[in-house]
């Protein structure tokens, strides 16, 4: 991570650039994020609009995914608000289930993937997600990466306490 033309000027190889971030707390307890994912489609929102970007420039989303059903729930609802009718078509996956949660190191981890899916044009899959609630919706790519066209990418993070994280990246 580093200033844009200094890397040019060492002659750095450059995966992309961070154009926005949104960060909004529900407050909602100690352990599990909130089930209701107004904040969470707020911080969506702050990061695309810091950005320049309109939710059809988004080509994939890195959820969080807790696999806990009301954090889930609560995802799944931040994208209903943040995208509407587009949520069916984006691609989402959680890229942390093939290598575990990391923690506080789970958000950098989480965007060198979405760079490199974007530096591949490869949406990583989610593995071992047998069951996926109908009612969410989503687009998720499981088993399998799929093939990504476009240039941003938004990775989500959730913590502990109601913190909402999102970041937007575009490739150079």
């Amino acid at each position: 991570l580093e200033e844009y033309e200094h890397a040019r000027r060492r002659g750095a190889t450059i995966y992309g650039e961070i154009v926005g971030c949104g960060q909004t707390n529900d407050a909602n307890g100690p352990t599990v994020p909130s089930s209701n994912g107004k904040q969470y489609a707020r911080a969506m929102r702050l990061a695309m609009q810091e950005g320049a970007l309109s939710p059809q420039d988004i080509a994939y989303f890195s959820l969080d995914g807790r696999a806990l059903p009301p954090s889930d729930q609560g995802e799944a609802e931040a994208l209903r608000l943040a995208f509407g009718s587009a949520m069916e078509q984006l691609p989402v996956s959680v890229p942390r289930t093939t290598q575990g949660h990391s923690y506080a190191a789970a958000g950098a981890i989480d965007t060198i993937t979405a760079l490199l899916a974007l530096q591949d044009k490869l949406i990583p899959p989610t593995i071992n997600c047998e069951e996926l609630d109908p009612r969410f919706g989503l687009a998720m790519v499981r088993d399998e990466a799929q093939s990504l066209s476009g240039s941003a990418v938004l990775i989500g993070g959730r913590g502990v306490g109601g913190m909402n994280s999102v970041l937007a990246v575009k490739k150079v």
